[in-house]
């Protein structure tokens, strides 16, 4: 009568892979506690128990899996076949631990049971196809988007194999310049290690490809991988139909033969190119090759004037190191700070600031962004304090200069004075202010025969600040008072006077 209640408890307890860490399962039977861990553990070491989950419909079982039966090591023999197909399963899950992919997980245990297993040719082929995938174009509102599927995960699982995936390796160095692949499937391809001399000949075919990004991505291998074999190659390759290809080889051979500014004369043409990417990859290769060369700092006053503002930048930059105050540079830099880019010219504005230039046109550049950086000191002081509190600071203010000019440079009056013709039209009061306690607010009132004519508000953001406020000017006496808000009492004056031509 009591032989089927032993037997269901028996088939679940057979049944549970418990080979997690963190399992809670329990089950009330006349077994002991005893008999039941003696169990869980039998299941977490049976690896036949657990290659049952790598068929899971659930991705985190099939992952914990491949998981459990690599800690198993060399006892996990058994269950390499199993593990071996999950090598083409790029499903993904999230755990307390991050991401994971299954096929890597798969891939990382195979190498822990026996790192000199041999992997299918066609696993190979799946996962290199797989990565090799180009991007799906969708239409969405507003145009096309590019999206990239399990690219990256074939990736991840022929890095995790390493030295197991060495058969696929040169197709792999085609896909670098990929969209979905760009950058990584070059570190997969260092992750897996060195050709073998027989894998040689194949590089060289693969730099016939008809995609010029493929030879581009092959080339850039070469280099990187250090192939000294495949020299020959890339002299052939310096004649490839795509400056890019080209200048990927040239790259490519500097690493291999290092012949520094012996080489840089190739690089020129490179910098006249008309793609932008390509004059951006020499000026890179230009400062690898001889940063500090004559010819290079030659090549590189040429560069600033590139019709890409930003390219003009970069060769700014480094000709800022050695020569700042050199006029050509000087030139370049007002002319980016004066463009339309305003990224590229706040980044020529500070090289104008370092560089101590006194040029008029210099401070005349820097003007707009030193105006910006004001506004942006007011707005926060603004933002983070109240009228009131600006209008209690007041009480500190100290006037320690005032001038009339007739216009403001670098925060400094100039062409003061106390009569002016007319013709100048607008006037400017300056005004240098020390204070206790910041922000504080202060008035410019202007008076023309004795009546006031405009009253502004300004603000003293530091303890030694210079403001100034701006009126149109006609013949007449003027007179701008300096007064704390909601007082009648001048705490400084300057009179002038605004004559007819």
């Amino acid at each position: 009568m009591n032989r089927f209640p032993w037997i269901i408890v028996f088939t679940v307890l057979a049944a549970s892979s418990c080979y997690g860490e963190s399992s809670s399962a329990t089950v009330t039977s006349e077994h002991s506690s005893g008999g039941l861990k003696a169990l869980k553990n039998a299941a977490r070491k049976d690896p036949e128990a657990i290659t049952v989950d790598l068929t899971s419909p659930e991705p985190h079982d099939r992952g914990q899996a491949a998981q459990a039966l690599g800690r198993l090591g060399t006892a996990a023999l058994p269950a390499m076949p199993a593990l071996l197909e999950a090598l083409t399963d790029l499903a993904t899950y999230h755990d307390d631990a991050g991401a994971h992919v299954v096929s890597v997980e798969a891939a990382e245990a195979v190498r822990r049971i026996d790192p000199k297993t041999a992997v299918p040719a066609k696993t190979l082929t799946r996962l290199a196809r797989a990565a090799g995938v180009p991007a799906e174009h969708q239409l969405v509102r507003g145009g096309w988007v590019s999206r990239c599927g399990a690219q990256t995960e074939a990736l991840a699982t022929l890095s995790a194999l390493g030295p197991l995936a060495q058969t696929i390796l040169p197709d792999l160095a085609r896909l670098n310049r990929m969209p979905c692949t760009e950058g990584r499937a070059l570190e997969t391809a260092l992750a897996i290690g060195p050709l073998t001399p027989e894998q040689l000949p194949r590089l060289g075919t693969l730099l016939n490809d008809p995609d010029p990004e493929a030879r581009r991505s092959v080339a850039e291998y070469i280099g990187e991988a250090r192939v000294t074999g495949a020299s020959g190659a890339l002299g052939r390759a310096m004649n490839d139909a795509s400056a890019s290809v080209r200048l990927a080889a040239l790259e490519a051979l500097e690493k291999l033969h290092p012949e520094g500014e012996g080489r840089v004369p190739l690089v020129k043409p490179f910098l006249m190119d008309d793609s932008a990417e390509i004059r951006r990859e020499a000026l890179r290769l230009l400062l690898q090759l001889a940063p500090d060369a004559p010819v290079t700092l030659s090549l590189l006053k040429e560069q600033l004037k590139d019709p890409d503002s930003s390219l003009a930048l970069e060769s700014a930059q480094v000709l800022a190191r050695t020569q700042p105050r050199n006029p050509i540079l000087l030139e370049a830099l007002i002319q980016l700070a004066t463009g339309n880019d305003w990224t590229v010219g706040v980044q020529a504005a500070e090289l104008l600031k370092t560089s101590g230039s006194n040029d008029p046109h210099v401070t005349q550049a820097l003007e707009p962004y030193r105006e910006h950086d004001r506004q942006e000191e007011m707005e926060k002081a603004l933002a983070t304090s109240t009228a009131e509190e600006r209008a209690k600071n007041a009480r500190t203010l100290r006037v320690n200069a005032i001038r009339i000019a007739k216009d403001i440079q670098d925060e400094q009056p100039d062409h003061a004075g106390h009569v002016f013709a007319s013709a100048a039209k607008k006037l400017y009061c300056w005004t240098a202010v020390s204070a206790g306690t910041t922000p504080a607010a202060l008035r410019h009132v202007w008076f023309m025969d004795g009546k006031p004519v405009y009253e502004t508000t300004l603000l003293a953001v530091d303890s030694s600040s210079r403001v100034w406020s701006s009126r149109r000017i006609k013949p007449g006496r003027w007179r701008v008072d300096v007064m704390a808000p909601g007082s009648d009492e001048a705490l400084a004056s300057a009179s002038f006077t605004v004559v007819k031509e």
